[in-house]
């Protein structure tokens, strides 16, 4: 492990995919699809928690395989909207024109992962809009990139118009035998072997006036805020998003979080050491930032509270508190 930089996404880009998966196959099969991608099924009720991006593919992956559907990305993607990932969409899709919301869209990306990237080059008559992150090719994430398109998508026809449909869209991956009904599903050409999932989308059309409702509108600084917390410590940032996600189910080992960074527990405890860390102080810092959260913003007990972070009993929970805090759990309530 040479640094601690970890592919991270929020949780919200799973969309209605449990939902969809529970329907299409059942409670068993959910479970074994959350499991086999590495994933706390708790993450389901915990949507603004950060995943590591191999893991939110793996899920798209296995989801896939338990429902023997080539199609299910599509039909993920296809029942989101653009408010689905929440407040980084939002802001983008405030701007004006086409092209401000895509430039929107990669300059806040951090509030939604911490890489990847929306780029808009011309291509004759065409601008093409292409999102790519590198982890897609790495982890052959075909059915995660299916479910963006039907957002951007989306996107563009909050612009255009409901009815618009694209000259072609391209995926990343070579065609076979296995995508003959994207096409069909997508009613469009579909072409393949691109730099990342991409829409076709007329030259002129990029700067038509969207008209826009009326109230506050969002900001950067609203949106730069969050995303530049992210950014200062791109490395610990990433490290605490894996282990507040294995909190949902209790996991506190570092064998484990080691397995999820890709590297030996040694290896993991040098780069803690590295920032001025060890692996007791970094679960430190989450359970103290998801505790101080649930009890400032939910009327969860103490006791709740103390198992939501991973502390079977409540008492060692209360002294942690102290001891991060000054406080008791209850005082810091008051």
């Amino acid at each position: 492990m040479t640094n601690t930089f970890i592919p991270m996404t929020n949780a919200r880009g799973m969309g209605p995919l449990p939902a969809l998966v529970e329907d299409m196959g059942g409670s068993f099969p959910l479970h074994r699809v959350f499991a086999r991608a590495g994933l706390p099924l708790a993450l389901i009720d915990n949507q603004d928690s950060q995943i590591p991006m191999q893991q939110m593919i793996s899920l798209f992956t296995h989801a896939s395989i338990e429902l023997g559907d080539r199609l299910f990305g599509l039909r993920v993607g296809q029942s989101m909207t653009p408010g689905s990932y929440g407040l980084w969409t939002n802001y983008a899709t405030e701007a004006p024109t086409l092209y401000e919301a895509i430039y929107r869209l990669h300059k806040t990306r951090g509030v939604h992962q911490n890489m990847g990237a929306m780029r808009v080059h011309t291509q004759n008559q065409h601008a093409i809009w292409t999102y790519e992150h590198p982890m897609m090719r790495e982890a052959d994430g075909r059915v995660h990139a299916d479910h963006i398109l039907p957002v951007m998508l989306s996107i563009v026809r909050l612009y255009l118009g409901s009815d618009w449909q694209p000259d072609w869209v391209q995926f990343f991956y070579p065609q076979d035998k296995n995508t003959r009904g994207l096409s069909e599903t997508l009613n469009c050409e579909c072409r393949y072997g691109g730099h990342g999932v991409a829409v076709a989308i007329p030259r002129d059309l990029l700067w038509k006036p969207r008209k826009m409702a009326l109230g506050r509108p969002l900001t950067k600084t609203d949106v730069f805020a969050e995303a530049n917390a992210r950014d200062k410590n791109a490395g610990i940032e990433s490290l605490e998003g894996v282990a507040s996600m294995r909190l949902l189910d209790g996991q506190t080992d570092i064998s484990g979080m080691a397995e999820i960074v890709g590297c030996s527990t040694r290896s993991l405890q040098r780069e803690l050491e590295g920032m001025g860390l060890t692996y007791r102080k970094l679960l430190d810092r989450v359970r103290y930032k998801k505790s101080s959260s649930l009890l400032r913003e939910t009327e969860l007990s103490i006791t709740e509270v103390a198992f939501q972070i991973g502390y079977s009993d409540p008492a060692h929970f209360s002294r942690a508190f102290k001891r991060w805090t000054g406080r008791s759990p209850q005082a810091y309530r008051r």
